[in-house]
């Protein structure tokens, strides 16, 4: 990929200063290959297609004739990638003309004088015009007023007298869009600073966590959203009935990993936080009860057309009733644009003045959302679009461990990027004669009318379709989806009723991985060998095939929670591509880093480096590597880091050792609490499976303690057993290599200790519940695959019997289906375990994985044998069960309804009465110690 980049930039700059695009104003070559060199982050969104492909086009043309055969796949890439980001530069900037120079250059010129001031935010005139110049976009939706006129005359008044007769009109847009940005820039950095993005960054970095039963809040990335896309915290009216749970809520996610000098800072923004996620939920499920029942009656209007896909409200208000939540992966903006005029128009009249601003904000994100959809099915966003897609959505999953291969792993955020920066990924279709890089048209669905316009985008170029390579497999056309304008291709297919239609989908090609069964022929290979393609990429390992398989099942029992079903089933392919690509990642990565740590074995007990805070040894920094989830490391103690490095590499005979190994243990010493209980985990991890404390048939693991240690909440006081803590705080002490760490670790031991002492507690009784309630149903029959047939009473006995249920690895597919077993399992918790309730979901989870991760040994099966027990339908029965769920919180979000049967209206919802409190586990609580909710029962 490098080298093909060089190459595209390199021409570009040969072409110096010919004009490469013009949108609003003039690009040249010359400029877009500085924007492509200065970035290091190529996701794009914020772009209209026609300019992308436009762009595509003309470099596709430039390097025709000088990209050598083995580059030729890459450089399609690049130059995609390249074209959507310049396309979006070109979005960013085409406001910036000749008038908007002449302005920023006169307020440069004014230097530190100041031009405005609002609260402790004071601004310079080159202040302001350093962030006019950085600023993406000048597009404005909740600025102050009375700061802009301010801004406004000071704009004026500088400018006054200089500009030309012919440039008066450009300049009066000028002033007035740039007066609005600087004073919503003010608005924001007034209500949100460090803070606010500190909180975002740790709600997504644990995206998958829980974070309320309230809908759509979720999960902590779907509220970090949320937040990240808040127009404004300061005016919310919070809604007293669900605020306090979200504060708590905030804070449990939150607190933990606060660093003392913010802690004051984050307590505000929190709470500002609170309310206005409080009065989001209140409002948004008005609004948007009012949204779709629009669309409902209006089922032919159009949201947006492209190519030969047209989404109309009929199909939009099923995607959006379908989707999990309303969470923005990889919209297109000129799409969500178009959607949102559309959709405006049809809802401003029918909207009460109480809810036009939570309607407006919820009709942006809509258009965002099914912006998606469009791009999808009509293949308009390019042929990487899916794959970048299922990267944003893997993202929103944070540190969620993805895989791991021998002692290499990777969180599913690390494995976005492997996706979104590394090369193609090799399938035979993927062959292309060297020099035919063009764009394919977008494919025309069966029996459609072409629509008026979509042909060709304003200023895009006509890409030829692409020439039928020898050994590739041809796509087959999209299926029709429902909500496009279709004529029918027969008289048969005229009669058919309208019941009889497909649901959407996404029609893709044949599944890669049966493709890359099929040997190559010893012509193919060589040519894919001369196209740059790696011998292990055509024929991969067994090991590499197996891995690709897990993998791809793991992705699959998770995307269904992040988007529509129908849209993640038609993502199957480019999940089984996008697998494949990680797992060929993954096998080079896993062998690379055995071989290493096997080497620092060998060096024994002899000290590698000061690292977190004490002497480790090379045995110690060995098993921080194997027993490490991922090698992601936020922080690097750059001293610790060189020397390391430098041991490493001589270790391995001066081959330079890898950076992320080297910078995952150069981690520098702790300074917040949440850092500290990173390093004691470390620490309780080198005993493994040592049993670090029981309850009754629950035995919790070093290993495990650790893991669990690091979710510790702050400011912990007492545990439930109080006993008990004294013992986990003794065992919690006697790991620190160095007593004197005992002093400055003090406070994370003690939450550690207390929070350890509740798990295991909780989990004892919650185990013992869950054995009870499978031995009353001890004959039926509990899972049949392969070898593996247990009933109900034999799977509670070897929970009872495990020596703990840190098991082997389970396939994802065994997974689903054993969680959804346990989950619908009848339990009855009695009085005397008061923790029970509190732990099962997690008791459950951990059941599971141990029952599953004995049934992956047992049943004789491997991954691809298990994988395609899922495409036969195995899990079905627990996927339909997932989407009655959401399906049901989505519908009490959308339509609250009170005691009487009646729907609240904002304004007029339930409060919570006094005496009501917020308990440890983020629920409301009435004065009689039962669970209270806001509708009274």
């Amino acid at each position: 990929m490098r080298d093909a980049f060089d190459t595209l930039t390199n021409e570009m700059e040969r072409k110096g200063n010919t004009k490469l695009i013009s949108h609003g104003k003039d690009f040249t070559y010359q400029e877009a290959a500085k924007a492509l060199k200065a970035t290091n982050n190529f996701k794009a969104t914020e772009y209209i297609v026609s300019v992308a492909k436009e762009i595509n086009g003309k470099l596709t043309e430039l390097v025709k004739n000088v990209t050598p055969p083995k580059l030729t796949r890459s450089m399609k890439d690049v130059i995609e990638i390249s074209s959507n980001y310049l396309a979006q530069d070109a979005e960013f900037n085409k406001k910036k003309g000749t008038a908007f120079q002449k302005l920023k250059d006169a307020m440069k010129n004014k230097g530190n004088n100041i031009m405005y001031s609002r609260g402790p935010i004071n601004r310079t005139y080159a202040q302001a015009a350093q962030q006019l110049e950085r600023a993406k976009g000048l597009e404005t939706d909740h600025d102050d007023p009375n700061l802009s006129q301010e801004i406004h005359a000071k704009m004026t008044e500088l400018v006054q007298g200089q500009i030309p007769e012919n440039m008066k009109k450009e300049m009066e847009e000028t002033v007035d869009m740039s007066s609005k940005y600087l004073s919503q820039k003010v608005v924001d950095d007034n209500e949100r600073g460090p803070a606010f993005d500190y909180i975002v960054k740790t709600l997504n970095k644990h995206g998958d966590q829980p974070f309320t039963d309230i809908f759509p809040l979720t999960t902590r990335s779907a509220t970090g959203h949320i937040l990240q896309t808040a127009p404004e915290l300061w005016n919310a009216k919070p809604d007293p009935a669900t605020v306090d749970k979200i504060k708590v809520a905030l804070h449990n996610a939150v607190d933990p990993n606060t660093p003392n000098q913010m802690v004051e800072d984050v307590k505000r923004v929190i709470e500002q936080s609170a309310n206005y996620l409080s009065a989001f939920v209140r409002d948004r499920g008005s609004a948007m009860d009012l949204l779709l029942d629009m669309m409902k009656k209006k089922p032919t209007k159009v949201f947006s057309t492209r190519n030969n896909y047209t989404l109309n409200y009929g199909q939009a208000a099923q995607d959006i009733q379908e989707a999990p939540d309303l969470v923005t992966h990889l919209h297109i903006k000129d799409i969500a644009d178009e959607g949102k005029a559309n959709l405006m128009k049809d809802i401003q009249n029918e909207t009460p003045a109480a809810l036009q601003e939570p309607m407006a904000a919820l009709v942006k994100d809509v258009s965002k959302y099914l912006s998606q959809m469009v791009a999808l099915r009509s293949g308009i966003a390019g042929d990487r679009y899916p794959k970048h897609l299922l990267a944003s959505m893997k993202k929103t999953m944070g540190s969620k461990p993805l895989y791991k291969y021998k002692s290499f792993g990777q969180s599913y955020g690390e494995a976005a990027d492997v996706l979104q920066h590394e090369g193609p990924a090799f399938t035979p279709e993927s062959l292309l004669q060297p020099g035919s890089m063009q764009q394919s048209a977008p494919v025309q669905q069966p029996g459609s009318v072409q629509q008026p316009g979509s042909v060709q985008q304003p200023g895009s170029v006509q890409q030829p379709a692409p020439v039928q390579q020898p050994g590739s497999v041809q796509q087959p056309a999209p299926v029709q989806q429902p909500g496009s304008k279709q004529q029918p291709a027969s008289p048969a297919s005229a009669q058919q009723p309208a019941s009889a239609q497909q649901p959407a989908s996404i029609q893709q090609p044949a599944p890669a991985s049966n493709v890359v069964q099929q040997p190559l022929s010893e012509s193919k290979t060589a040519f894919a060998l001369s196209q740059g393609v790696s011998i292990n990429e055509i024929h991969p390992t067994k090991s590499t095939k197996e891995l690709g398989h897990e993998i791809a099942s793991e992705m699959k029992r998770t995307l269904p929670k992040q988007i529509a079903p129908n849209v993640a089933e038609g993502l199957e392919d480019t999940i089984e591509k996008a697998a494949t690509q990680l797992a060929k990642h993954a096998t080079g990565q896993g062998k690379a880093l055995e071989h290493l740590t096997g080497l620092m074995k060998t060096k024994g007990n002899e000290t590698l480096a000061t690292l977190q805070g004490y002497n480790q040894t090379y045995t110690d920094a060995a098993k921080r590597l194997e027993y490490a989830p991922t090698l992601d490391n936020e922080k690097v103690d750059k001293i610790a880091y060189e020397a390391v490095k430098a041991k490493l590499t001589n270790l391995t005979k001066n081959k330079p050792a890898d950076e992320k190994s080297s910078k995952f243990l150069a981690a520098p010493p702790p300074e917040t609490n949440a850092e500290k209980k990173k390093v004691l985990a470390d620490l309780l991890a080198v005993k493994k499976d040592q049993i670090l404390d029981q309850e009754g048939p629950y035995k919790m693991t070093y290993q495990e303690g650790g893991q669990e240690l690091m979710h510790a909440p702050a400011g912990a006081s007492k545990a439930h057993n109080e006993q008990k803590e004294k013992e986990m705080l003794q065992k919690i002490e006697s790991v620190l290599p160095n007593k004197n760490m005992a002093a400055a670790f003090e406070e994370p031991i003690r939450e550690g200790a207390v929070h350890l002492a509740n798990i295991v507690t909780g989990r004892g009784q919650a185990m013992e519940v869950l054995q009870d309630s499978l031995k009353k149903e001890k004959d039926k029959r509990f899972l049949d695959v392969g070898d593996f047939k247990k009933n109900h009473g034999e799977v509670a006995e070897m929970l009872k019997n495990a020596p703990n249920l840190q098991g082997a690895k389970a396939s994802p597919v065994l997974l689903e289906n054993v969680e959804y077993k346990l989950d619908v399992l009848s339990k009855q918790v009695p009085a005397d375990k008061p923790l029970a309730n509190q732990h099962m979901k997690d008791t459950t989870q951990l059941a599971a994985q141990y029952i599953a991760s004995k049934a992956t040994a047992e049943s004789g099966l491997g991954a691809q044998e298990l994988a395609e027990l899922h495409k036969a339908g195995f899990n079905d029965e627990a996927k339909a069960a997932s989407a009655a769920q959401r399906r049901a919180a989505q519908e009490k979000f959308v339509k609250l309804e009170g005691v009487d049967g009646k729907i609240y209206t904002p304004g007029d919802f339930p409060h919570t009465p006094a005496g009501v409190t917020v308990g440890p586990d983020g629920r409301l609580y009435g004065p009689d110690g039962k669970l209270y909710f806001p509708t009274g029962n």
